[in-house]
């Protein structure tokens, strides 16, 4: 007696969500959920995820990160509180909308940086795998982490430049703290904009607005002014942070997600 062959491509429903797919196999019928999603490249996958995650985490400090600009450029105002008294009269004068003020520029900054870091990391990772199987270990995550930031900060630097000009041109106080005791005290992000800005720019209405001002004014190399200052801060932050997190998933013994273990937890027992 010959046994069944299982029949393949029997049905497909499509809903709002998702693809489902009809499996025939010994008599008996399967639902297999299939995202649509399953269909977009690996790359495009990370590129995704890794801009989703920047964006939720700029979102999620954006109240510190506006505390920060006024701890530095209206120190007076914040004298003898702490960081909860701080935010607290910051909402009680200006309202809870303006602990998100900027943050729009900053995650259009931040996505494609993001996704873009995420994504090339794990592809310059899986290349020097591909190529050499035997280095696998911590130098191959500190070398993709690190040729994976260099990389983001190359694509994303021009929108940086207007953010940073942006938030600068709001207020003259730093400038003129700067002019009378130097760089010094501020932090490197702040010295990094006071290099932008030298010359005689227009001041900016708005991002692309900034961009376009700068190469009619300075030309397009004066976008990636500053960027080997940034590249000093960045670069190793992002090499040892991407080590970190590989190595801290091989010590918890985290297992790889696989195409074999996603069908095993999606297909029910037949």
């Amino acid at each position: 007696m010959k046994s069944r062959q299982p029949a393949h491509g029997l049905a497909s429903a499509v809903d709002y969500q998702s693809t489902k797919v009809m499996l025939h196999k010994d008599n008996k019928m399967g639902v297999v959920s299939v995202s649509l999603t399953d269909k977009l490249p690996l790359s495009v996958k990370e590129l995704i995820s890794g801009g989703v995650a920047g964006a939720l985490a700029k979102t999620s400090v954006a109240p510190l990160e506006r505390l920060k600009i006024l701890y530095q450029t209206r120190r007076g105002l914040f004298q003898g509180l702490v960081v909860v008294g701080s935010l607290g009269h910051i909402k009680k004068e200006e309202g809870f909308r303006s602990f998100y003020r900027g943050n729009g520029v900053s995650v259009l900054r931040i996505v494609p940086y993001a996704g873009f870091q995420f994504m090339a990391y794990e592809q310059y990772r899986r290349w020097m795998l591909e190529y050499h199987p035997a280095a696998n270990g911590p130098l191959v995550e500190l070398a993709a982490g690190g040729l994976a930031g260099g990389s983001a900060v190359l694509l994303t630097y021009p929108l940086d430049l207007a953010r940073t000009r942006l938030a600068y041109q709001a207020s003259d106080v730093v400038r003129r703290q700067m002019q009378v005791q130097g760089n010094k005290g501020f932090e490197l992000d702040t010295r990094i904009t006071e290099y932008h800005i030298k010359g005689t720019i227009p001041p900016f209405k708005g991002t692309f607005d900034g961009l376009i001002k700068v190469m009619e004014t300075q030309g397009w190399r004066q976008l990636f002014a500053g960027m080997s200052l940034n590249y000093m801060k960045l670069i190793p932050s992002v090499a040892i942070g991407f080590t970190v997190y590989d190595g801290m998933k091989s010590w918890l013994r985290v297992p790889p997600r696989t195409k074999k273990q996603s069908k095993e937890q999606s297909t029910p027992p037949v």
